[in-house]
């Protein structure tokens, strides 16, 4: 969640990629969306997958989770 915090001084218009293993993914996925950590068990990220959160003033909304077409 510190990491989420140095991000918020990123100035540039666009987009952010992240990379990492499953579990801190996982945990920024249910940060942003304020979903109890206690579920992170239930959000599933495969290898190589590709998830994408948007952030907006409003709050965040999971546009893409666990996304491996790209690897077809």
């Amino acid at each position: 969640i510190g990491f989420l915090e140095r991000l918020k001084d990123y100035t540039r218009a666009g987009s952010i990629l992240v990379v990492s293993h499953m579990g801190p993914i996982k945990v920024l996925i249910c940060h942003l969306l304020g979903i109890s950590m206690t579920h992170w068990w239930q959000i599933r990220t495969d290898t190589a997958s590709l998830s994408v959160v948007d952030i907006t003033p409003r709050g965040s909304m999971l546009n893409r989770l666990n996304d491996v077409s790209y690897l077809k």
